[in-house]
């Protein structure tokens, strides 16, 4: 067998020596250099270009018949390797200057960048700004009393119950007074007996009255005369005779005890009887002592002290006499109106003390809190129930004494409680400062829908003077170094013939935060005036996005 190689059949056509056509040639692998040079979005037409190369066929003839060692073959390979990598480089060459030659086919096809549509608002320079401050306080009622007595006892009655709704006077409980009444009504009969008195003293003694006293100076009179003249005769005798008839029944008397006592000694009558005699005895005995002295005194005659005695007595009965035909003094008068005033005050003070036994309610209001029942014995200041005037309720609110000056006196200022908003006066600002906040208390009024113990908040606008611009809170994104950043709309630079009218570009612009209220931002920082701020949906825009700006109504 011929160790000379077998021609390939590629080479072995005569027709196609001289001129071979591109789409001939064997494909390409992936790593083809026309895959990394062309963009994929790019569609290039393959023009018809014949390549002259030399004759392979004559060549490979020529190869065989010199290739008679394995060296030759081994540069023939390589020749071979060489004459394919020249072909693809000359095919490459030939597409690009297709594509330098159609420009316009390029760009044809190319897609136009995504503009999306961007929410602007134009910023306008401000100067001032007006920042709101909240200052809190507690609700109180207008009036709130522990209701107590002045007095101990016992509680009788207690008329109220919690919640209920008070008028001022009403008997809101009672302590027991059975005791002051009842001083009061012996009071209210010295009261009457005095009067009467006076009544008695103002109208003059009576006709009868004036008799009688005559009557009796007559017999005062009657008795010192006879004192004056001394005993008669006849009084004497009479004296002695009594005298001497005592003696007697006494001898008798004494003869009856001497035999009843041999009687009961002897067992003949009783202890009794024999006491009825000794007792009889000793009566006559006394009786006999008293007439003796009457004797003596008789005998004697009046002694000098009896005739003064009675003349002093007479005297008393003529001054009587003399002051009621004279009639009653101017003195006696006043003397007994002061008694009568004496016992109306004593009157007055019990019924002051029956009044601070029943507790009233001091101003219209409502029950808070009932403390005690009835039965319990109160001492003086013991809380039986807590009364709040909930018709009027005020916020007290502590102010810094840089601020209270906002504050006007009558003036109604907005004041949240619970959500809501109301109108609240100025009552009044207090002058000292509180040593615990540092701040004045302002008194305002609220109306009796609210509830006493709630929080009151007072929101008061102050002024700041600073340049910068109001944005939308929506319009910030996150900046650098604690800063925060805004997108601005920008003209393009260079020609615009290919993109839509309106078009602009994203840049971000650096601000810095000065003032946040609700949501809007003030600003200063990277903005001019009339600049084109993107306000909401920022997170889907980056700096050098295409966006056409639309402006809010």
């Amino acid at each position: 067998m011929s160790d000379q190689p077998l021609p390939d059949p590629k080479f072995s056509n005569p027709n196609n020596y001289g001129a071979v056509s591109v789409e001939t040639l064997p494909e390409v692998a992936p790593s083809d250099p026309r895959d990394i040079l062309l963009p994929s979005a790019l569609t290039v037409p393959e023009p018809e270009v014949l390549v002259a190369l030399p004759d392979l066929a004559d060549q490979a003839d020529q190869l065989d018949q010199s290739a008679q060692s394995p060296s030759r073959r081994r540069w023939r390979g390589i020749l071979l390797i060489l004459i394919l990598g020249a072909t693809i480089a000359a095919i490459a060459l030939i597409r690009r200057q297709g594509e330098s030659a159609n420009p316009d086919s390029s760009t044809a096809e190319t897609t136009l960048p995504n503009i999306l549509p961007a929410t602007t608002i134009t910023v306008a320079p401000v100067s001032t700004y007006s920042v709101s401050q909240s200052y809190t306080g507690v609700i109180e009622a207008e009036r709130t009393s522990e209701l107590s007595f002045e007095q101990p006892g016992l509680l009788m009655a207690l008329q109220v119950e919690e919640g209920a709704a008070i008028a001022p006077g009403e008997i809101i409980a009672r302590l027991d007074t059975r005791q002051l009444e009842a001083q009061r009504s012996g009071l209210l009969a010295q009261r009457d007996q005095a009067r009467a008195v006076l009544s008695e003293l103002e109208n003059g003694p009576r006709q009868e009255t004036i008799a009688a006293t005559q009557a009796q100076l007559a017999q005062e009179k009657a008795r010192l005369r006879e004192l004056q003249t001394g005993p008669r005769s006849e009084n004497i005798d009479a004296a002695g005779s009594r005298v001497q008839d005592l003696q007697e029944q006494l001898e008798l008397a004494q003869l009856q005890t001497q035999r009843r006592q041999a009687l009961y000694q002897e067992g003949a009558i009783s202890q009794e009887q024999f006491d009825q005699v000794a007792t009889q005895e000793d009566s006559i005995q006394a009786r006999l002592g008293a007439a003796r002295s009457e004797l003596e005194e008789l005998q004697t005659g009046t002694r000098p002290e009896q005739i003064q005695a009675q003349q002093a007595q007479v005297q008393a009965v003529r001054s009587q006499l003399d002051e009621l035909v004279a009639g009653t003094r101017r003195e006696q008068i006043e003397a007994q109106q002061a008694q009568i005033q004496q016992i109306e005050a004593q009157i007055a003070e019990i019924e002051i003390l029956i009044e601070k036994n029943i507790l009233r309610a001091p101003f219209p209001g409502t029950v808070s809190l009932r403390y005690l029942d009835e039965g319990t014995v109160v001492s003086p200041g013991q809380a039986v129930v807590r009364l709040v005037e909930d018709s009027r309720l005020k916020a007290r609110i502590g102010v810094p004494p840089s601020v209270i000056s906002r504050l006007t006196p009558g003036r109604q200022y907005p004041v949240e409680v619970n959500g809501d908003t109301y109108d609240a006066t100025v009552l009044s600002i207090l002058p000292e400062l509180d040593s615990a906040t540092r701040t004045q208390t302002a008194i305002l009024a609220l109306p009796p829908t609210v509830v006493p113990g709630a929080i009151a908040r007072l929101e008061i606008d102050r002024s700041q003077s600073t340049e910068g611009y109001w944005l939308p809170t929506s319009a910030l994104v996150r900046g650098e170094r604690g800063l925060w950043a805004c997108y601005a709309l920008v003209a393009i630079p260079g020609p615009e013939e290919e993109l839509p009218r309106g078009t602009a570009q994203i840049e971000r612009r650096t601000v810095e935060v000065l003032y946040t209220e609700g949501d809007r931002s003030l600003v200063r920082g990277m903005l001019q005036p009339g600049d084109q701020v993107v306000k909401t949906g920022t997170q889907q825009f980056v700096p050098g996005q295409f966006v056409r700006g639309v402006e809010e109504s």
